[in-house]
């Protein structure tokens, strides 16, 4: 029965975060009403059904600082003064004799000595206790497995023969199945740990409570230090899937950010209905057509807008030339990294679930690759420009093309047209917007124009001067 109670308070202080759990057994109904709610302490009046006057209890937590303690003790002298039924009990963070304590530096003479005497004061006796005699110790540990940053290392070299932003994506992929597989070969399941965890502590208080020997004694320690590392464990799972940011660090927060995810995750579930004009829409195309239909008509004006071209002159200059200048440079690492690590580290950045924490810690491994997708996001414009330029202008292919507008690979890209002047200036027009909006300027020098060998002089000259 002793050990079920014991289970059921750490579960219990675990799940609701618990600094301190007092427990009251009275065999009978029992209505409590809170008295004093202070910092170290929790002062109430407890009403026993067959008792003829209720009973006063106080829970204390006291802090390190001796000082900070006055404010028990003077709370105790005051309580103890109007005779009421009372009783106190829970850490006071000290201890009356050097026998209450089996290792660690052990408190001032004259802490022990305001501890007695403010018990001497008030009348109070000692009601004894059960179990261990020891019941805190201040070995805690939280290791990080020491050869992860290796794994790491070795999965992200592998190579990979797409480039650029495919290229990222393949190995944020290939790496969060590796880490998945890593972590259950390494530390196994999560939560039979901690039931394993919880189960050890246990057993290892009853032997040092059985005898309580130096070596039962770091036994002890040992187990609590690695049930203290899964429990910590548990909680980073749960919030990194919450993707809670502002909760403040080391509390123990596991209900919490498990309670954040179950709302996350219903958030996620999709829209399933939808009322629309007074009728129930539940096929995911009508939805669509739905949404898109509302927020057509909110964004659109229901006339054409006029007096535009006077807006500009009541809109100041910020941007100045040399900023202009600035932003349309080629992308550097430097700017990269400052963006990344002006992150917020739990801020998930894709779909893959790797938050900005990983792309900080792990930098030094993965930004050439981070750099190269950003450099390849800029070229993607390029393409897409590209594309959007041959669909709206269909003067621009020539015969034979079958509908190819250009072919890319890495760095280089082969643009298909005719050697119209019509066609040329759409194409350079093109050329030079991309190179002012993007920043990155194409080189000259590197490349050349391929004509039919049965082009004509004259074509040949036309093309080089446009071009």
């Amino acid at each position: 029965m002793q050990e079920t109670i014991k289970r059921t308070l750490r579960r219990l202080r675990r799940q609701y975060h618990l600094n301190m759990t007092a427990l009251i057994d009275p065999h009978g109904n029992v209505e409590i009403e809170k008295m004093v709610d202070r910092e170290q302490f929790l002062h109430v009046r407890c009403w026993v059904v067959g008792m003829a006057e209720p009973i006063m209890c106080t829970f204390v937590y006291g802090k390190c600082n001796k000082a900070a303690r006055e404010e028990i003790w003077h709370f105790m002298r005051q309580t103890a003064e109007k005779g009421d039924k009372w009783m106190i009990g829970g850490d006071f963070n000290t201890i009356l004799s050097t026998s209450e304590r089996s290792d660690g530096a052990y408190p001032t003479h004259h802490s022990i000595e305001q501890f007695g005497e403010a018990i001497f004061d008030c009348g109070l006796v000692d009601m004894s206790f059960e179990g261990s005699r020891y019941t805190w110790t201040d070995h805690r540990l939280r290791e990080r497995h020491a050869n992860f940053l290796e794994v790491i290392e070795k999965c992200w070299k592998m190579p990979v023969v797409e480039q650029g932003m495919l290229k990222l994506k393949i190995k944020l992929t290939r790496l969060k199945q590796h880490l998945k597989q890593w972590n259950k070969d390494v530390f196994g399941n999560l939560f039979h740990n901690i039931s394993q965890a919880d189960l050890a502590v246990q057993q290892a208080e009853k032997a040092y409570d059985t005898n309580p020997s130096d070596d039962n004694l770091l036994d002890m320690n040992r187990i609590m230090a690695i049930y203290q590392n899964v429990l910590a464990a548990e909680e980073d799972f749960w919030k990194q899937k919450s993707a809670c940011k502002w909760v403040v660090e080391g509390e123990r927060n596991t209900q919490y950010y498990h309670s954040l995810f179950k709302k996350k995750k219903r958030a996620c579930s999709g829209i399933s209905q939808i009322l629309h004009d007074g009728q129930q829409l539940t096929a995911e195309s009508e939805i669509k057509e739905s949404g898109v239909l509302f927020f057509s008509k909110l964004f659109k004006a229901d006339s054409p807008p006029h007096g535009l071209e006077r807006i500009g002159e009541h809109i100041p200059t910020i941007v100045t030339s040399e900023m202009g200048t600035a932003l349309c440079r080629p992308v550097t690492t430097k700017e990269v990294k400052s963006v990344v690590f002006g992150m917020d580290i739990h801020r998930t950045v894709g779909l893959n679930g790797f938050n900005a924490f990983f792309y900080q810690h792990y930098w030094n491994v993965i930004q050439n690759d981070v750099v190269e997708a950003v450099e390849d996001f800029m070229r993607e414009y390029l393409t897409r420009g590209i594309n959007r330029l041959f669909a709206n202008n269909h003067s621009l292919t020539y015969k034979g093309s079958m509908g190819v507008s250009h072919l890319s690979y890495a760095e280089d890209i082969i643009l298909f047209t005719n050697a119209k002047v019509r066609s040329l200036e759409t194409v350079m027009d093109f050329l030079k917007e991309y190179e002012a909006t993007s920043g990155q300027l194409i080189n000259v020098e590197k490349s050349a124009f391929i004509l039919s060998p049965n082009a004509p002089p004259m074509v040949r000259h036309r093309v080089k001067r446009i071009t």
